[in-house]
């Protein structure tokens, strides 16, 4: 199918003002996004760097092929560079992911 939901759970830190410091501990919906013969995922116990949608009352994560939503083990710059965003300072795009 073109996307499937399966229920799972996000724990870590959510991005606030101050950084990665918001404690984040919740069951969210992973939706597996396929295009073509590709599909996205995630696997458990590694470590993310994701956009979450709100939907409804709780959160979505969308798994696409192409890697837009999650980034596994994010740099620290990637962090900085977002935190600085999030702070309203300089902000500037990292480099297109090969």
């Amino acid at each position: 199918p073109p996307a499937m939901d399966i229920a799972a759970r996000l724990a870590g830190k959510s991005l606030s003002p101050k950084g990665f410091q918001r404690v984040f501990d919740q069951k969210i919906t992973l939706r597996i996004q396929c295009f073509g013969p590709w599909c996205g995922g995630a696997s458990d116990g590694a470590r993310y760097l994701a956009f979450l949608k709100r939907e409804g009352q709780g959160y979505v994560l969308m798994a696409n092929p192409c890697g837009t939503r999650v980034y596994p083990d994010p740099k620290p710059a990637l962090r900085k560079t977002l935190t600085a965003c999030m702070r309203g300072e300089a902000c500037t795009p990292a480099p297109r992911r090969r």
